[in-house]
């Protein structure tokens, strides 16, 4: 069984030198925009243009369990998903117009997969040793670095370390082994953030307060506050680095969705609601955040443009299975599941259709109604 460092030189050479199947052939045809990664009711796993054409099965879904943690690799030529295979658990990899899928062997099933920057190596979460685990994919799957009930992650920007937020503290881990304890007081927050300047965006408590702050925690510099309030904080950064969407939970005066500019501290109250879901477009000009919606069980999308937050979609139903596995982790898919289209022009997402029909709608900013573009209970569009 091959590892997954020769998984990823392989796929490298087949783009390179194959014919009309290989990804250079597809950039064309994809004007930009990328392609959308579709799990089916069915189980299948396929990849489709956002106007729903020129679909590709990755994955025939004849697994006892249908993908898991489908997530696109920084450059948008491969996808990772967990699933089972004869053998026990697996991550595969593949690329996203059809060919081999190369399955590696893990120690527990993965429900949380993350590349690093480079798309060299994949953090993996599961279930293992009573708790929530994490192993790094490489070559192969390595030890259990650390456990933790709950556990969040985050990687540097150069891939050699992570930042895992356990129960109760905060560490820096070395993907090949070992960890370090950050001597900071937890707080009410879920995932921290590794920033590309080095330093990582986390929450600790002070009395009453959930403190938000910034340090270069690997160095064990000093931290500067950006926000307190009193409540639950999750946190999710634009690519760049430079705005932090802060939303807080709980019943106190601050609950509600804030910005912070990263460089100079400077917060704007956006919302009274935290949402639920909360990503920035890739040009880093817009926030999406998925509302709770007027109609009875409903949820709605509205978008931040640094002024205002307008409603975009009035309401819909999220699927079942988007509702239950990512929305009570929403900060932490955020950082390996994209709604954007990559031009920061349109985004997708899947919702329950008229029918009961689990469906995958688009969006585009400049107006209309959401398309329907195929069947599928979770979807996440190529970063390029």
């Amino acid at each position: 069984m091959r590892g997954l460092g020769v998984v990823l030189a392989v796929l490298a050479v087949a783009a390179a030198c194959s014919g009309s199947g290989s990804i250079e052939a597809t950039v064309d045809d994809r004007d930009g925009r990328g392609r959308l990664a579709v799990v089916r009711d069915d189980g299948s796993l396929v990849t489709l243009l956002p106007d729903g054409t020129a679909e590709v099965e990755v994955d025939s879904g004849l697994s006892s369990q249908p993908p898991t943690a489908v997530t696109w690799s920084p450059d948008g030529s491969r996808l990772a998903w967990s699933t089972l295979a004869p053998e026990g658990p697996v991550v595969a990899v593949a690329e996203p117009v059809g060919g081999d899928v190369e399955r590696v062997p893990t120690p527990f099933p993965s429900f949380f997969l993350l590349w690093d920057g480079p798309g060299e190596r994949l953090a993996s979460l599961g279930t293992a040793n009573g708790g929530v685990s994490l192993t790094v994919i490489a070559d192969e799957a390595g030890e259990i670095l650390v456990t933790g009930q709950p556990l969040y992650l985050s990687w540097s920007p150069d891939g050699a370390s992570l930042v895992a937020h356990r129960s109760d503290d905060l560490r820096i881990v070395d993907p090949d082994g070992g960890d370090t304890v950050v001597p900071v007081p937890d707080g009410l927050f879920a995932t921290p953030v590794w920033l590309d300047d080095g330093r990582v965006v986390f929450a600790t408590t002070d009395g009453a307060d959930t403190v938000v702050q910034v340090g270069d925690l690997a160095a064990g510099g000093p931290a500067d506050e950006l926000l307190r309030v009193q409540g639950r904080a999750a946190l999710v950064a634009d690519d760049s680095g430079e705005r932090l969407a802060v939303a807080v939970g709980g019943l106190s005066a601050e609950r509600g969705l804030y910005v912070v500019d990263l460089a100079t501290g400077d917060s704007t109250h956006v919302a009274d609601e935290p949402g639920l879901f909360w990503t920035w477009s890739p040009d880093g000009s817009r926030l999406l955040v998925m509302t709770v919606s007027a109609s009875a069980n409903r949820a709605g999308w509205s978008v931040w443009d640094g002024t205002m937050l307008d409603v975009v979609v009035d309401a819909f139903r999220p699927t079942p299975r988007f509702a239950l596995d990512y929305l009570p982790f929403a900060d932490q898919w955020d950082l390996a599941v994209d709604l954007w289209s990559p031009d920061s022009t349109a985004f997708a997402f899947t919702g329950v259709s008229p029918a009961g029909q689990s469906t995958v709608f688009v969006q585009e900013l400049d107006g209309g109604l959401p398309d329907a573009v195929g069947g599928g209970y979770f979807v996440t569009w190529s970063p390029t």
